[in-house]
């Protein structure tokens, strides 16, 4: 209840914008930097005054990816039915599960696909009238086997492969390392600078108030170890916790103030956490 009195105090407050207003006024700050032109109407200028427009796009991508692109045609099918008073209740379900997801885009500038997977299920008996009425068409076609043989390939077939291929990639790295750093209760309230903000969140960090700035999201180039290593100093940061590509681990770096306790490796992914030797 703490949480959800918090998470409320600062929507009135505007506080859950303190993100949004970061990468707006960086845009800001890029504007006169090459390669943007420095005049009206730059890339850098439309995106900082359409971010929320950029942002629903994105959401609405990762939506359709969470349903799977070729069942809007079906699901659109679908809706051609009136709606009772029970299909409006699950749509207004799913209407609110989408405006707390995009809610969280903005606070957290991130949504993970699978937590539309909830909104999606909801909407797949829309999905399934409208395959019946694909299948329905398919029988009074004269092109019978043609068109069932296209149905059974784009409605079957490449959703099964893609499901396979997921799961054959899935890489639970991140989580691993956050559950890991969340069972270690020395670190509850080290200050963190990680260039991955699931890591803190699947170790129950708060991202939502993050009134003291006990987590800081790095963004510049790995490469440059002494960058890394000088920006936590400064910040006075106690942990480092890095994600890289697999195919990056050499880019890990060796700090002289910093001392690696734990590395995690997936099929995809390397996380690596750092403690200052000063905690």
């Amino acid at each position: 209840m703490d949480q959800v009195a918090q998470i409320l105090q600062n929507t009135v407050n505007l506080n859950f914008l303190d993100n949004y207003r970061l990468i707006y006024n960086h845009l800001k700050q890029i504007e006169n930097i090459p390669p943007f032109s420095d005049k009206y109407y730059s890339f850098a200028e439309s995106a900082r005054n359409f971010m929320p427009v950029i942002y629903l796009l994105g959401f609405i991508k990762a939506f359709i990816k969470a349903i799977f692109p070729l069942f809007i045609i079906p699901l659109f099918l679908g809706f051609k039915n009136s709606l009772t008073r029970s299909h409006i209740l699950v749509l207004f379900i799913v209407f609110s599960f989408l405006i707390t997801f995009y809610y969280s885009l903005i606070v957290r500038d991130f949504v993970s696909t699978r937590f539309l997977f909830v909104p999606a299920f909801l909407l797949f008996p829309w999905i399934g009238v409208g395959m019946v009425r694909i299948l329905n068409f398919v029988k009074r076609s004269s092109k019978q086997k043609t068109l069932a043989a296209v149905f059974i390939i784009v409605f079957i077939l490449m959703p099964a492969g893609k499901i396979a291929n997921s799961c054959s990639k899935h890489d639970n790295t991140i989580s691993i390392a956050g559950r890991w750093l969340g069972k270690e209760t020395k670190y509850n309230n080290a200050r963190i600078l990680t260039n991955d903000m699931r890591i803190p969140f699947y170790a129950g960090r708060n991202l939502y108030s993050n009134q003291e700035k006990d987590l800081l999201q790095y963004g510049n180039d790995l490469h440059n170890h002494e960058d890394v290593e000088q920006f936590a100093t400064v910040n006075r940061v106690d942990l480092i916790i890095l994600k890289i590509s697999e195919k990056e681990e050499e880019i890990l770096p060796t700090f002289k103030h910093f001392k690696k306790i734990k590395e995690f490796s997936g099929r995809k992914r390397i996380a690596v956490i750092y403690r200052s030797k000063e905690f």
